[in-house]
């Protein structure tokens, strides 16, 4: 399967009639590499920016002549073309991929269903999500924003989906126009690709459209893996070919459990994630500290000499609430939580992570006490995700592969929880990326502690950044504040939040 993804500049709604017949050229140049799939990005024509209302009538019209046109290329060429359009329907504007089939005529579209930023002030969300046959496999479509949302690529690879197409226009800002990026492009489409073992062609524009908007460009292809196979420049336009197999997708996932997952397609306003974002927040009783230690173990003496040494080390930090690493060995549980809820002094909590003498694997918070909530694996769990409330807000536990699994951190984020602790297998560039992409599509903390490849803890806050690391395979302890606020600020930007986002009762089939 040859891709031409067409990196096209960016116009404004003025222009509409030359950026039509530039459309067209591009095209045609792209043709004569003889590609089986042409893409170009969100509102290729007319624009993204409808900001005239005296051209837009006009300017819509106009793309039914460029649609033609595209028909014509197609029964010309050969190949699929999928565009972003913005386009009118029942009276209302829609943005849309449009592709049309090798025949000449439209064989599937995708309204974006994710709104970004200003979009509802010009287009009407979409709700549906499908994918269409090929020669070459199933394929899926999302717009740009739609990305940031991990039910709709779900539901594409749900219905086989075997490579999503994203026209997009993602937005960046910065003074170098050679150096621009975005979530989406830096770690959030990789993860996608990942978590459903899908390959993803994104085609965006470049430049600045309507003096408003930098585009962020870097169209690019992504394997499964999460590799990027190939891109193109920020600030170029620019025809990106590649070519791939799509029936290669050999990734593993873990298996998903949906009947844990039904709280994804309840009623938005009766979650408790609702109650948790308008919450009168005060910046003494809901900002606290956090510590997270790395270091590895051979025994259970072992690993209580050190814990007591690390506790220590979060008393210096000042933080009450400590993170510990799994053990790695399994020990007997009983020892183990009262050991350390002996060292602990009063508002003092732990968690901490070992395996049973069953061999498999929970995590304990423990208080002065004893023990405050355990969590075991999915494999284990029958009951769904438990959160915990602490001083630090309300929290959840995963293990392992269960990071590639984003209705888990759906689950938790809707019940409220502020953050969610990671006992990871794994730390490698890719699950890197799925780490910030759960911090940032649920607006909540991540924090995660590795000690198998790499010893290593860490925390991502809501926004997708690197709050704190240990340094590589250093036994160390770090930390950072959690800000209750800022996981119950769920707006990513004006316009655009990542609960009433959503559309819950188009995701009934993510928990069957």
């Amino acid at each position: 399967m040859k891709l031409a993804l067409i990196q096209i500049k960016a116009y404004s709604i003025v222009d509409y009639i030359e950026n039509a017949g530039h459309i067209l050229e591009m095209i045609e140049k792209a043709a004569e590499k003889k590609p089986d799939f042409v893409l170009l990005p969100e509102c290729a024509y007319p624009c993204y920016v409808l900001n005239n209302n005296e051209i837009i009538d006009k300017a819509l019209e106009h793309g039914v002549y460029l649609t033609e046109e595209m028909k014509k290329l197609c029964l010309k060429h050969g190949f699929y073309i999928a565009c972003g359009m913005a386009v009118r329907e029942k009276g209302v504007i829609k943005n849309q991929a449009v592709a049309i089939g090798k025949n000449g005529e439209i064989v599937y579209t995708h309204t974006k269903s994710n709104m970004w930023h200003f979009d509802r002030t010009y287009y009407e969300p979409g709700s549906e999500y499908n994918v269409f046959d090929t020669e070459f496999g199933k394929v899926g479509a999302i717009v740009c924003a739609d990305g940031r949302m991990p039910e709709i690529s779900a539901i594409l690879a749900k219905k086989g989906a075997e490579i999503i197409l994203n026209l997009a226009n993602l937005t960046s800002a910065g003074f170098n126009s050679r150096c621009l990026t975005n979530p989406q492009k830096e770690y959030m489409l990789s993860a996608r690709c990942r978590e459903n073992n899908v390959y993803m062609a994104l085609c965006c524009k470049t430049g600045v459209e309507g003096e408003v908007l930098s585009n962020a460009g870097g169209s690019c292809v992504i394997a499964p893996d999460g590799e990027i196979i190939c891109s193109l420049k920020p600030d170029e336009e620019e025809i990106l070919y590649c070519d791939i197999d799509i029936s290669q997708r050999n990734e593993y996932l873990p298996q998903k459990r949906p009947y844990l997952y039904n709280i994804i397609s309840k009623n938005t306003e009766d979650l408790p994630v609702v109650e948790f974002m308008e919450r009168k927040f005060n910046i003494s009783g809901d900002v606290n500290y956090i510590s997270a230690s790395a270091f590895k173990c051979e025994n259970l003496e072992d690993y209580i000499n050190k814990a007591q040494k690390h506790i220590n080390l979060g008393r210096i930090c000042k933080a009450q609430f400590m993170f510990l690493p799994e053990t790695g060995f399994v020990c007997n549980e009983n020892v183990l939580i009262n050991r350390i809820s002996s060292m602990l002094n009063e508002g003092e909590m732990v968690l901490i992570s070992s395996y049973n003498n069953e061999n498999k694997i929970y995590a304990a918070l423990i208080l002065p006490n004893g023990i405050e909530a355990i969590w075991n694996k999915t494999d284990d769990n029958t009951q769904g995700y438990y959160c915990a409330e602490t001083k630090i807000g309300k929290i959840g536990v995963i293990f392992g592969d269960e990071i590639l699994i984003p209705e888990i951190i759906r689950v938790y984020t809707l019940n409220g929880c502020a953050a969610v602790f990671v006992y990871s297998g794994e730390k490698s560039e890719i699950y890197d990326k799925i780490l910030k992409t759960r911090a940032a599509e649920n607006r909540i903390y991540m924090v995660r502690n590795t000690i198998d490849n790499v010893l290593c803890a860490e925390m991502v806050s809501p926004d997708g950044n690197m709050i704190f690391s240990t340094l590589k395979d250093k036994e160390q302890t770090s930390g950072g504040y959690i800000n209750q606020f800022n996981a119950a600020l769920k707006d990513v930007v004006p316009g655009t939040n990542v609960i009433f986002g959503r559309k819950p009762e188009c995701f009934a089939e993510l928990g069957e």
